[in-house]
Order: structure tokens, then sequence, then C-alpha cells
């Protein structure tokens, strides 16, 4: 699964922390005591698993790129009058390159990743507000955990999570 790197999944923390529910993702990067400070690629349910274990962690959504687009927009006000600015994609080879008329290319490997930078710069540059976004997800769902003490060590292997 291609995602955000880890790098840029803290960019986009700090820059969507306005909106809990703009932090929209199916995986997150973890990073945990129990994993050395090394930040881990995680799904959702891998997740729950380690809160249920009384784990402390630290999360970083890991977008993947259907959720960078879904944050996206189609197009951004042109510095032509009669012109629509719309977001563009291009391949080639191996790279992609996302971007609008009026905005920076930004290109990787990694769609997930060129799309990404594409979406900071547009919450840098006023196009996309977190705050006025709407998503219906939520990692806690209803509740949060309650407080366990630390797991075993090898309580993460026993339950098949790492």
């Amino acid at each position: 699964m291609q995602t955000t790197s880890y790098e840029l999944s803290k960019k986009l923390d700090k820059k969507i922390s306005i909106a809990s529910d703009f932090k929209k993702s199916y995986f997150f990067w973890v990073i945990s005591p129990e994993f050395d400070g090394e930040a881990k690629l995680l799904p959702k349910t891998n997740i729950k698993s380690l809160m249920e274990l009384g784990c402390k962690l630290t999360l970083y959504p890991a977008y993947t790129l259907d959720e960078i687009l879904e944050m996206l927009p189609k197009q951004i006000p042109s510095r032509h009058p009669d012109y629509i600015d719309e977001l563009e994609l291009e391949v080639m080879e191996d790279k992609y390159w996302w971007s609008y008329d009026s905005s920076p290319d930004y290109e990787h490997t990694n769609p997930a990743e060129a799309a990404g930078q594409l979406l900071v710069w547009c919450i840098e540059n006023g196009y996309v507000k977190p705050e006025e976004q709407i998503f219906n997800y939520s990692l806690d769902d209803k509740k949060k955990p309650n407080p366990k003490p630390m797991p075993d060590p090898d309580a993460f292997k026993k339950k098949g999570i790492l």
C-alpha cells in the first residue's frame, strides 16, 4: 500500500490538526516505546489492538492517494479570468506529477507522496481549509479504551500484530 511518508504525514498532521475529523485515514505511522522509537506503518485494526493492550502511541495519519484526492479541491481560482485551474496528473516513466496551473509541480515515484505535497501547498495557500472539512471517521469510533498496564513485549507477536 502506498501512503504518505512518515515525514510528510507528520507535516500534514500539523497542518490539519485544527479538526481531528479531517484526519481521516485507514493507515497510521505509529511511534511507541514498544517499537524502540521507530515509526511503523500499521492499519487501523492493529492500532486498536495495541490500544487495547495499553500501549502508549503517537499516531500520524498515513494517507493513501484516494484519501488525499478526497481532500484536494478539483479546481482552484485561476490567475486568468476565463480559465479554470483544474487538478492535473502527469505520469512519465516511474514519476507522478500533481499540480494546478498556478501551483508548483510536485513529483515523486509514490503518487500519494506527490499528491500529499500538493495538499500541503493548498493548505498553506488557503485553497483547502481543514476546519471546514467533514468526514465520518474516527480512530476511537465511540470511546477511548481504559488505561491498562504496559503489555509483555511478546504480546504483540502472540496477537499477530507485528
